[in-house]
This record gives C-alpha cells, sequence and structure tokens, in this order.
C-alpha cells in the first residue's frame, strides 16, 4: 500500500511538477529547504546530500545571490549553493533531517519508512569508528539511489541493504576500496577525537532542531545534546531565561 500511495503521488506531481513545486514551496507549512532540490523530492529521485549540505554553509542562499546597480535599476542575480561533501556523521544527520522533513511535506505516509531508515543509520554510525563513517555515508548514496530509480524498494528493503552493505562495508567490496582512497576518506565523527566509534558519535554539541523546539528524537537517540544551545540548561534556548 504504501508503495502505491507513493507512485500514485509521484505521478500527479510530475504530471503538474511546477504547479506543485509552487504550492509547497509557498504553504505556511514549508519546511527550509533549497528550491532547486524540490523538484527531486517530488519526482521521487535522488536528492544529493553535497548539494544540501552546501546550501548549510552557503553565506549566500539561491533567493538572495549578488547584486549590481545598472543605471538607476538594481539588478539581482540568483545564485546557486557550492557542493560540499558530506564526510562526517554530522554532515550526514543535518543533511537527512532536511532531506526528511521535505521527503514528509510531499509524501506524509512515508514517516515509519524514513524513521526506521534514519535509527538504523543512527545505530550504524554508533557502531563504526569514525574512520568508518564515510562507508557508511557511501552506503546511504547508494541506497537512496537505488530506492530513487526502483519504484518496487524502499529504504528499508533488507534485501537491498544486504546486498550493498557488503559492497560498501566489506573490506573486499568495491565499494569499500573506493571509500578507503584518501581522495573521499572522511575526517572522522562528529566529535574527533581517539577512542571507540561509540564514544565519538554523540555530538557534543546542542542539538539546534531540539531548541527551536523541532526535534521530533527522543535524547538517546539523537545525535546531539539536548541542552540549551546558550547556557547549557536542560531547557531549549527558546526559553533560556538567560536570553
Amino acid at each position: 500500500p504504501e508503495l502505491a500511495q507513493t507512485l500514485e503521488l509521484r505521478k500527479r506531481y510530475r504530471d503538474q511538477l511546477e504547479k506543485a513545486k509552487d504550492s509547497i514551496i509557498t504553504s505556511v507549512a514549508a519546511p527550509g529547504f533549497p528550491e532547486s532540490l524540490w523538484t527531486a523530492i517530488l519526482k521521487h529521485s535522488y536528492v544529493d546530500f553535497d548539494k544540501l549540505n552546501g546550501s548549510h554553509y552557503s553565506a549566500q542562499n539561491e533567493e538572495e545571490g549578488s547584486a549590481a546597480m545598472v543605471g538607476p535599476y538594481i539588478l539581482r542575480l540568483k545564485t546557486k549553493s557550492a557542493s560540499t561533501p558530506v564526510t562526517t556523521a554530522i554532515d550526514w544527520i543535518h543533511c537527512y533531517e532536511a532531506y526528511e522533513r521535505a521527503v514528509l511535506c510531499a509524501y506524509p505516509h512515508r514517516d515509519k519508512e524514513l524513521r526506521d531508515y534514519y535509527r538504523m543509520f543512527h545505530q550504524l554510525f554508533r557502531s563504526y569508528a569514525g574512520s568508518a563513517h564515510i562507508r557508511l555515508i557511501n552506503l546511504d548514496r547508494a541506497i537512496r539511489n537505488e530506492v530513487a530509480s526502483n519504484n518496487l524498494l524502499k529504504l528499508t528493503d533488507t534485501a537491498l541493504f544486504s546486498r550493498l552493505r557488503e559492497q560498501y562495508l566489506s573490506p573486499d567490496g568495491a565499494g569499500y576500496q573506493a571509500s578507503s582512497s584518501p581522495a573521499v576518506r572522511g575526517t572522522g565523527s562528529g566529535s574527533g577525537g581517539s577512542g571507540s566509534g561509540r564514544s565519538r558519535t554523540k555530538v557534543q554539541q546542542a542539538c539546534r532542531q531540539w531548541n527551536a523546539d523541532r526535534c521530533q528524537r527522543p535524547e538517546d537517540a539523537c545525535l546531539y545534546l539536548h541542552q540549551c544551545s546558550g547556557c547549557g540548561g536542560g531547557h531549549t534556548q527558546l526559553k533560556c531565561p538567560q536570553t
């Protein structure tokens, strides 16, 4: 039933893509998400997390761009956010949270699938050392790419995960060898330092979504600390007595 719902909504969006895109973007319920990537969301296509990550670090978003005086007029040019490679658990979770909100805006019935997929990768990040996280990120890329190109697959398809896990996490797998290249090797997990992968994957940084009253994950399932980003207290920044 869920796959059928996805196909039906996908067809509806593709038939009137620009209208559907404008409707979502102008909705008060629309999550913050790069306008250039909404087309991929609506078409159920692969979403490049490197581009999504770049939008987080870009000093100028797509709507601002650059400006120049032309006679008495101001000419504003839209600029595309730079692509910034996702190489750490921090990068991935930021991108996945934004991706999940956008997908649920267009395909609300996929809530359980998306949440189960997050939990699966959250556990993998906790189980592997930081130096191996780039392989998990590449595994995620491969899974989402295959799901986007196959109408019969979901992110939580166990046969798909087993096949690609062997390819990207086994030392003899082709994806494992590519991830071990110095050109694509990650710098470790979010909190850095040495020690086990488990100790490094709980990022010692306040959760921005929790501080904005938007994080739906319990503290033990979130990679970030549920504490005030201002004073470090047990309340959100919105309720901080020091602000």
